[in-house]
């Protein structure tokens, strides 16, 4: 049981959403950070900073015509909708596309619409397969003065070595009080060669870097945490488990709750030890990368 995790599980904390702002976002042995300082949306800056370009991808081929001139492609293993604006024909204007006529698809360098609160970059690679499956994330709690360099130092390095990634950056200054203002996601077959980046990345910032990562996540080095992407919310899924374990046991000895958490992870294949894994993952994320 980590010196953290005690913490928590002394609260007198049931519900998973106070749980997740108090202690998986923030340290709950610590008082809030004090507001960050400086703009009040650094969208401009982050998108100045994203190093990724706009650009036409070839190889899609048309799976599916929908409704409205949207088309569902492939390539290789990845499958997605694009809506009309977003692709072409190889053929030039005309007629929707076909089931099997080969398309080009825009891809974005970024985007502050995909969530509220953050600017996403994309990586110029294009993953071969379903880029929303078997993910993994990593967190970095970067301050609101570093989240434009890490921008850049990430969409530089990650497109430099054709990494498909995806990352967000807070746009606001409010974030940057959490443990999570930055994520990136890539594919968990990526991380040998996403470990050594983010190991010199992470030198490079370290300075810009605070110490603690979000509660049940691995960590990897100051300010750097690592999860396997559960397929919704990382730390609303751990903390709605968390939470169950909490009122079940309200007002029993801080080693009766840990075991009761114990038992809630274990029901869903989990480990309370390893709770940064998925259940039956057993891969190995060794930081700094040492090789396979």
């Amino acid at each position: 049981m980590t010196e953290e995790l005690l913490a928590v599980l002394a609260l007198d904390i049931a519900d998973a959403n106070s749980l997740y702002e108090r202690c998986y976002a923030r340290d709950c042995r610590s008082t809030r950070e004090a507001a960050q300082q400086g703009d009040h949306d650094l969208t401009a800056k982050l998108a100045a900073a994203n190093q990724s370009r706009d650009h036409w991808d070839d190889n899609w081929r048309v799976v599916q015509p929908l409704d409205e001139g949207r088309v569902l492609a492939r390539r290789g293993g990845a499958a997605r909708a694009f809506r009309p604006g977003q692709y072409l024909t190889l053929r030039g204007p005309g007629p929707a596309p076909q089931k099997d006529e080969p398309i080009r698809v825009f891809q974005a360098a970024g985007s502050a619409d995909l969530q509220t609160g953050f600017y996403f970059a994309f990586g110029e690679t294009v993953c071969d397969y379903d880029e929303f499956q078997d993910l993994l994330r990593l967190y970095w709690n970067i301050s609101q003065a570093g989240g434009p360099l890490l921008m850049a130092a990430i969409t530089a390095e990650f497109n430099r070595f054709s990494v498909p990634f995806r990352f967000k950056c807070g746009q606001l200054p409010e974030l940057y009080g959490r443990r999570d203002p930055a994520v990136l996601y890539i594919r968990r077959g990526y991380y040998p060669i996403a470990a050594q980046l983010a190991e010199r990345i992470h030198g490079q910032l370290a300075e810009h870097l605070r110490d603690s990562v979000p509660l049940f996540t691995r960590r990897l080095a100051r300010g750097l945490g690592l999860a396997e992407d559960p397929g919704e919310s990382f730390g609303r899924s751990r903390c709605a488990i968390l939470a169950e374990a909490m009122e079940a046991t309200r007002r029993r000895p801080v080693e009766e709750r840990y075991e009761s958490l114990r038992g809630s992870f274990r029901a869903r294949r989990l480990s309370i030890e390893e709770p940064w894994r998925n259940a039956g993952s057993s891969a190995s994320y060794s930081f700094p990368f040492t090789g396979l």
